[in-house]
């Protein structure tokens, strides 16, 4: 049936729609911009303070707002996700796909990563912690192939290559250039704004682009428009008449996923309901007079650097103090009512570095602790209590971590679902990762997850110990699948189960190779015997071209190994 759908009317109507998002969303949007300020020490009050304290103002920014967000983001980052379509939550027919699903999702998203240049779920760390949203979209790479086309032979073969490695691509937009609306059960729009370079535009769309831009001008800044609906997809550019792509997309979902970090949908205001992990610190103030308090220090001790450091008194006008510096450290000779010292005992007054200590505390603990970044507790502080601080301390960055999780794993299922929904074979590989995935192989409900851990690599040792008490003995408490997936975040459990046995039989087949080698080493080294009657043990000699007698087990007492004369080691060491 063909599409009768009045895109013109549609476009207007999407164009005032989207003004009306973008007001709403408008005070989140500059929370977000505060918070990046302090993760990039931009500080607002700079020129006003460098004004009213002279040329010789020592501006000071203190960095452990940054500090504790880039330790947070390094630990979140730590380790790849993981992918696991779980047991507990699907039926038995998923559990038998499993690890083919799990193995398709960890291959396109690590492939993603690859072409973008860098580990997707980096970014999406980053945007958990400094925008409390993760806008993660979906691209089908045949999607981009088909739009490449009349572009620059150079723009297609790109395009070819990342068709070539994933049928899907995955991607982080920064939050601050969507506007979603958001339902009682999810996401039912999404509207974006970005600014690219006309050049871009013309590589990614071709003849439409040419169409629409009326020029082939590549260094003019446009901004380019999407709207998603659950019906209709539209692409244009600001300012210019027509669309870029126009079209019904067909499909069960909205290829963009949405999800929150750290914040709560019972706060009224939509800037409420996000709360980034700087959120306190800037909200309260912290930073910003933990900047005006270290420019002062600085400041302060600048000029009295600056200034003279002592003070002489003389008893009569116009008296030059003599110093004789013949000695080490020099020395003077003042007469009676004369006096000579310091010019000042106190550089900077106790009070205020106790008020510095102070809001140093609260930073910390509107953040996270410097000891779950590993900092050293000093003294002599027992190994227990280090590891429980480094374990307690990171409970400010489990909402980020879980939600993060949340949103990769979210993405990953889409994915699943467009394939099913082309009912085309999809092929990704990464490295050494090869996954091949049919639309029939999944099923219609399923539920696929992703696993962030924050952990150091020496966590790895308690984690693995766990698993092997809890799976070992007589009496286990958890299955081996459990073990791996749950305590050590392995995916594909029973992938990894065939590998063992593999290993396993390679040792085996490689142990018997031996075994059968130095039985045939001892034969040939066995003692010949000499001219007389030949013993009833010893086969009669053969005839020259005759096939040689089959081998017969080794006698009682011979089954250890010879030692080869002059050397004095077995045989197995050589």
């Amino acid at each position: 049936m063909a599409d009768t759908t009045d895109y013109a009317a549609s476009l207007k109507e999407i164009r005032e729609h989207a003004q009306y998002l973008m007001g709403i969303r408008s005070p989140y949007i500059s929370l977000c911009n505060q918070i990046e300020n302090i993760f990039l020490l931009k500080w607002d009050e700079e020129t006003k303070t460098n004004r009213a304290g002279g040329k010789d103002t020592k501006i000071t920014l203190h960095p452990g707002a940054r500090n504790n967000a880039q330790g947070a983001i390094r630990l979140m980052t730590a380790a790849d996700p993981e992918f696991s379509v779980p047991h507990e939550t699907n039926d038995r027919a998923t559990q038998k796909v499993s690890s083919n699903i799990e193995k398709m999702a960890k291959a396109m998203w690590l492939a993603s990563g690859r072409i973008r240049g860098r580990p997707v779920h980096y970014d999406v760390v980053h945007s958990a912690i400094l925008f409390a949203e993760m806008h993660i979209p979906i691209s089908k790479t045949a999607d981009m192939v088909e739009y490449a086309k009349g572009a620059s032979k150079a723009a297609q073969v790109h395009a070819d290559e990342i068709a070539n490695q994933t049928p899907y691509l995955f991607d982080c937009w920064d939050p601050r250039t969507g506007y979603p609306e958001m339902g009682p059960t999810g996401l039912t729009a999404y509207y974006r704004e970005v600014e690219m370079l006309s050049g871009a535009v013309l590589d990614e769309f071709g003849d439409d682009a040419r169409r629409v831009l009326k020029s082939a001008e590549r260094y003019k800044k446009v901004t380019v428009c999407t709207w998603w609906h659950y019906e209709n997809r539209h692409i244009y550019i600001k300012g210019t008449e027509g669309a870029l792509k126009q079209e019904a997309h067909d499909l069960p979902f909205i290829p963009v996923i949405v999800q929150r970090g750290e914040g709560s949908n019972l706060f009224k205001l939509p800037e409420d309901q996000s709360q980034p992990f700087l959120y306190t610190d800037w909200k309260s103030g912290t930073w910003s007079r933990l900047n005006l308090i270290m420019t002062v220090l600085n400041t302060i001790i600048f000029w009295m650097g600056s200034n003279p450091l002592y003070l002489y008194k003389a008893n009569a006008p116009g008296k030059k103090l003599s110093i004789d510096h013949s000695r080490a450290g020099g020395v003077t000779v003042i007469e009676a009512n004369e006096d000579f010292g310091p010019l000042s005992t106190k550089i900077v007054d106790p009070a205020m570095l106790e008020l510095f200590s102070t809001l140093e505390r609260l930073e910390d603990e509107s953040t996270i602790y410097s000891q779950a970044l590993g900092e050293p507790l000093g003294g002599n502080a027992p190994f227990s209590m280090v590891a429980l601080l480094h374990q307690a301390g990171r409970l400010p960055i489990l909402v980020p971590l879980k939600m993060a999780g949340n949103a990769i794993g979210s993405a990953s299922k889409t994915a699943m679902r467009w394939i099913k929904e082309d009912k085309v074979t999809a092929k990704a590989h990464y490295q050494d990762i090869y996954a091949e995935v049919k639309p029939a192989d999944i099923p219609k409900y399923f539920d696929i997850t992703a696993t962030l851990k924050a952990e150091l690599p020496q966590d790895k040792v308690s984690e693995t110990n766990i698993a092997v008490q809890a799976t070992g003995g007589e009496r286990p408490l958890v299955s081996q699948r459990f073990g791996r997936e749950e305590i050590l975040g392995i995916g594909q459990s029973d992938q990894m189960q065939w590998e063992i046995w593999s290993e396993q039989a390679g040792q085996a087949q490689f142990i018997a190779y031996l075994q059968s080698m130095m039985q045939r080493m001892m034969q040939q080294q066995a003692p010949q015997p000499g001219p007389g009657p030949t013993p009833a043990n010893v086969p009669p000699p053969q005839e020259p071209g005759a096939p040689l007698p089959p081998e017969q087990p080794l006698p009682t007492g011979q089954e250890q190994m010879p030692m080869p004369p002059g050397n004095g080691r077995p045989m197995m060491e050589e």
